[in-house]
């Protein structure tokens, strides 16, 4: 039996059709590529995240994380309007967020383009996609805690918005990025890399899923995984 993946599609004709065109044509082309999250029960095979680095990877391919409802709509109505191809990295958990502020009307998010979703002086909280939700339980905790943090959802991974990221790392000298991928070689070393280039002087750290893969159990998969608690116990360390 045979059996072709559609990586491979992605990976050798639609993401180097530009290059292989020697720039006349390319293949528009949107990759809806739905990734279930880490969530207890769902066992080893189905409970994973961070697999939009593999996309990240890939030259010529745009690859685009929406960690809100309204991004999830623009983002992929700009994919669709664009003429390049396109991992869309979709986690189904998002689903769980408020959809009031996505308008009925069409409309597009900016490809290529960080969103501070908070301002903040102390640090930079950076982040994408499923730890979203982590995130937004973390900031008025922080708050409370005396903390400010300046989050940036980067949303889009290639091409990365180095500008947003280095302007906030240079203000804050402090930058925590946290991603429920694993620790090995996930998109969040790139994000560092980037602002450690960039920034001199500056602390960094990276909060993310241990190399091992899901457990079924609940208690195990809350310890591994970086949550609310978490986060804001690496920030008080990070800051302090």
């Amino acid at each position: 039996m045979t059996v072709t993946f559609p990586l491979e599609f992605i990976f050798n004709q639609a993401a180097k059709s530009r290059q292989s065109g020697g720039g006349q044509s390319g293949l528009r082309f949107v990759a809806w590529i739905d990734f279930p999250g880490r969530r207890a029960g769902m066992g080893s095979q189905h409970a994973d995240a961070g697999q939009e680095t593999f996309y990240a990877n890939m030259p010529g391919l745009i690859v685009v994380v929406p960690g809100t409802a309204y991004d999830a709509k623009g983002l992929l109505n700009a994919a669709l309007a664009g003429d390049d191809p396109v991992a869309y990295c979709d986690y189904r958990v998002l689903a769980a967020l408020p959809t009031e502020d996505v308008p009925d009307d069409y409309y597009t998010v900016p490809i290529g383009k960080a969103a501070i979703r908070q301002e903040g002086k102390d640090l930079t909280l950076a982040y994408w996609g499923e730890v979203t939700l982590d995130v937004l339980r973390a900031l008025p905790l922080l708050k409370s805690a005396g903390i400010s943090v300046e989050a940036i959802d980067v949303r889009t991974l290639k091409p990365f918005d180095e500008k947003t990221i280095v302007d906030s790392v240079t203000k804050t000298k402090r930058l925590l990025v946290v991603t429920h991928g694993h620790f090995t070689a996930d998109f969040a070393s790139h994000v560092v890399a980037v602002a450690a280039l960039n920034v001199s002087g500056a602390k960094f750290d990276i909060m993310a899923f241990p190399d091992a893969p899901s457990p079924a159990s609940y208690d195990m998969i809350t310890w591994m995984t970086p949550d609310a608690p978490k986060i804001v116990e690496r920030v008080k360390k990070l800051v302090g």
